[in-house]
């Protein structure tokens, strides 16, 4: 099942149970895939779904952070939810072990360049990890 397809059923789901708030993002994940879907003009990969999904996650995560900064708790509250909707349709990221035990493999040492070392993970591992949460991680180990 395509997560289009998955997300056509929770959609369904979500209109029988009257939830608007994850209608809302379930409608919001559709509308980003078949946009992309249209504009390349053929399906998409499962990649190419998680990483529009993520592109998704990270707006709100933004919208999440200037609602902190204005002090408005009933945005933040909704994007929470909206969060918490949207990660539960992305497949699990790579732990931060996970992530340097894999670099370790690929030979990085202390002390690379952050670039080419973000470059080596994201070629291998697209979708599979948080691309900020990454550099963090090459930053304290491997920077």
């Amino acid at each position: 099942m395509t997560l289009n397809q998955k997300l056509m059923n929770h959609l369904k789901e979500a209109m029988k149970n009257k939830d608007t708030v994850k209608k809302a993002v379930i409608t919001l994940l559709r509308a980003g895939l078949t946009s992309a879907e249209k504009e390349k003009k053929a399906p998409l990969t499962d990649v190419e779904e998680t990483l529009i999904v993520q592109r998704e996650l990270k707006q709100t995560k933004d919208s999440l952070a200037e609602a902190q900064k204005a002090g408005r708790t009933d945005i933040v509250e909704a994007e929470q939810a909206k969060i918490e909707i949207i990660e539960s349709y992305l497949p699990e990221m790579m732990t931060e072990e996970e992530i340097i035990a894999f670099l370790t493999e690929k030979g990085i040492k202390k002390g690379a360049a952050v670039g080419p070392t973000m470059g080596i993970l994201m070629k291998d591992k697209k979708g599979k990890v948080d691309s900020s949460f990454a550099k963090q991680v090459i930053q304290k180990h491997f920077a």
